[in-house]
């Protein structure tokens, strides 16, 4: 994973900036994403390995054993599902599925599909870099409230990360589904966290995050980190800090699923 070091220690730099918020409304308020679908090969494998990054699970109208189970960290909920499909796949909620798409299609917005299978019926957009979330009816789409409360494991979780290589391609296309500008900088490179009720995206120009990350920041990752390789979780890559003890770690799921941890305060 190219430049990984030197995007660390930038991410680690942009946690301790203090840049003033704005604001900006948008034509549509998606608010909160309700959770995040991740394709899996194998759902018993998968679950383990979220297990043992604090992921427990959850009740879900809908969910099977078979196909789809549905975990929280207390702050993100995830739904494991065994079908081919791009993952991870961001799900937000709408009152009106018809009216957003006729906004979207005014505004400009490409769909890559408008599905329906069985009783679920649901839109797909693509992001400029290729983030993708599915949009449907809040009365097919149950919402699960998660807890609020810290990853036992991974402590904070403080933004869904990606990247572009100019944020002028990313950036408006989300402020228009109603997310705001919470930080925005150019220092040490241009960067802009938004918000749309509970999540938080961050936008990083030029990095390297080659899909979707979850991105965790904790003052003792250090000991969080050692804990997981103690209990025979292996990160995928380590970052150590100056003293070169392992302060940061790369971990992929089964299924290819980034999860950034970074000591630090954010």
């Amino acid at each position: 994973m190219k430049s990984i070091h030197v995007l660390t220690a930038i991410l680690l730099i942009i946690g301790s900036l203090s840049v003033g918020a704005q604001t900006t409304g948008g034509s549509i308020e998606l608010g909160s994403a309700s959770r995040i679908e991740l394709a899996s090969r194998d759902l018993l494998e998968s679950l383990t390995w979220w297990a043992r990054l604090g992921f427990s699970p959850i009740r879900r109208p809908g969910d099977r054993v078979d196909s789809a189970l549905t975990l929280s960290d207390g702050q993100l909920i995830i739904t494991l599902v065994k079908k081919s499909q791009p993952s991870p796949m961001v799900i937000f909620r709408v009152d009106d599925l018809d009216a957003t798409k006729r906004n979207l299609l005014a505004m400009g917005y490409r769909l890559e599909a408008d599905a329906e299978g069985g009783a679920t019926r649901e839109l797909r957009l693509r992001s400029p870099s290729s983030v993708f979330i599915t949009i449907r009816d809040r009365r097919i789409e149950n919402e699960v409230r998660s807890t609020s409360e810290l990853n036992p494991v991974c402590g904070k979780l403080t933004e869904l990360s990606t990247a572009i290589d100019t944020l002028a391609k990313e950036q408006p296309w989300w402020m228009k589904l109603g997310f705001k500008i919470n930080r925005e900088s150019t220092t040490p490179y241009p960067f802009v966290y938004l918000t749309s009720g509970f999540t938080e995206l961050g936008i990083h120009e030029g990095r390297d995050i080659p899909s979707l990350a979850l991105t965790y920041f904790m003052p003792d990752m250090l000991n969080r980190i050692n804990r997981l390789r103690e209990q025979g979780l292996e990160a995928a890559e380590i970052i150590p800090g100056p003293d070169s003890l392992p302060r940061n770690a790369i971990y992929v799921s089964p299924d290819g699923q980034l999860v950034y941890l970074f000591e630090g305060n954010r």
